[in-house]
């Protein structure tokens, strides 16, 4: 299974199938942390966390707190800023009741019954951030991670073999010697909420920090980064270089390749392959964004000027059209709409990912088709997300 980078709208299946036979694991129970051990031998569970990379909400950026939030208000029909079970398990249109149930169960972290906006988006860092670090130590990419993976792995990062075997153990619920999905978010996400603030506290603490990196880079000389991204913290604009690279180089060799891409953000990617080698290294992406914006060092040449039979110079329109697409602010704000409806598209699109592998196959596109179909013109504009 390739690592699941996908853009910040991924979500679960319950189900993983091997060698021709479907095993359920019952993933994602409640996140209540009750009865929950907060250590693994002698070390507390949060510093095991973070020795194996997690940032929870610490490492996410303003964009990924953005999608997060937009998410779940596209799920929550009556605005209130809450999911009951009714809404979100019984009425959800998405992916089967077994895996709502699941993500419900996950982000209720009170216990309560209901889940906040704020336990939503926490579940959605905790899961995500927990996906990328495993999921990297599957060397053999056949969607389990099995003892000798994780401890290979994990022994580098814990500086500890032993602990390395029993974070395994202890993540391993079901003692089998593999781990699937489901099953290490379980643990994982307890570990995670253990002595630990409410999720209310620790987003409105996280909001406040981007909000707070944003207005600190908001000055004309500071407003870009030398690589052509906004700074951290941004409200808008597609995401920076290093997301996407963070959230599609599979193999982490700075490059992306066709295979690495979902096919329907390609085209926003594969062009900024200047020297025609089948892979976009960072290099290549950061000249496309600024070759995009109009600014010095990516200027394409625009078309030669047509000459009449005097010799003289002509009505070139293509080029005239070219300077007035140009002009500055005009290219770089088509640009950044293109690629803004775009993601929207993309995260509208990922939720009919039934099998959460990161890609759609021919009856989950039908499915979108049939969506789509459906929609008011106006439903699909990018300033009116579909619900």
């Amino acid at each position: 299974m390739k690592t699941d980078h996908v853009y910040p709208f991924v979500v679960w299946s319950c189900v993983v199938v091997l060698a021709g036979s479907a095993r359920t694991v019952c993933g994602q129970p409640s996140s209540t942390t009750r009865n929950v051990p907060t250590k693994v031998g002698s070390v507390p569970v949060a510093e095991v966390l973070q020795r194996l990379g997690a940032k929870l909400e610490g490492g996410v950026s303003s964009d990924l707190l953005e999608n997060y939030v937009n998410h779940f208000d596209r799920t929550d029909p009556n605005r209130d800023g809450k999911h009951t079970r009714e809404e979100y398990v019984e009425k959800g249109r998405y992916m089967t009741p077994q895996a709502r149930a699941g993500i419900f169960r996950a982000s209720d972290g009170n216990g309560d019954g209901v889940v906040t906006r704020n336990e939503y988006v926490l579940n959605r860092i905790v899961t995500d951030e927990a996906k990328i670090i495993v999921q990297k130590m599957d060397d053999d990419q056949n969607g389990l991670v099995e003892r000798e993976e994780f401890v290979r792995h994990a022994t580098k990062l814990l500086a500890d073999a032993g602990l390395a075997g029993q974070v395994f153990s202890s993540l391993d619920t079901n003692a089998d010697g593999e781990l699937p999905v489901p099953e290490y978010l379980q643990v994982w996400g307890k570990w995670a909420r253990t002595g630990r603030k409410p999720a209310a506290e620790r987003i409105a603490a996280r909001q406040a920090e981007v909000r707070k990196t944003s207005d600190s880079k908001s000055s004309p000389s500071r407003s870009r980064r030398p690589g052509g991204e906004p700074p951290d913290g941004r409200t808008g604009g597609p995401p920076d270089v290093d997301e996407i690279f963070k959230r599609f180089d599979g193999n982490r060799d700075g490059k992306l390749q066709k295979q690495e891409i979902p096919e329907f953000v390609q085209q926003f990617i594969l062009p900024a392959d200047a020297n025609q080698d089948g892979a976009v290294t960072k290099s290549e992406l950061h000249t496309a964004r600024q070759r995009q914006d109009g600014r010095p060092g990516g200027n394409s040449p625009g078309p030669p000027e047509r000459k009449t039979a005097t010799g003289r110079p002509g009505n070139n329109r293509a080029g005239n059209r070219s300077k007035r697409s140009s002009e500055p602010g005009q290219q770089g704000a088509s640009s950044r709409n293109r690629e803004r409806t775009a993601r929207q598209f993309v995260e509208r699109a990922m939720k009919f990912d039934a099998d959460k592998d990161g890609k759609l196959d021919r009856q989950e596109l039908l499915k979108l088709a049939e969506d789509q179909s459906r929609r008011p013109k106006t439903e699909s504009r990018p300033h009116q997300p579909a619900p």
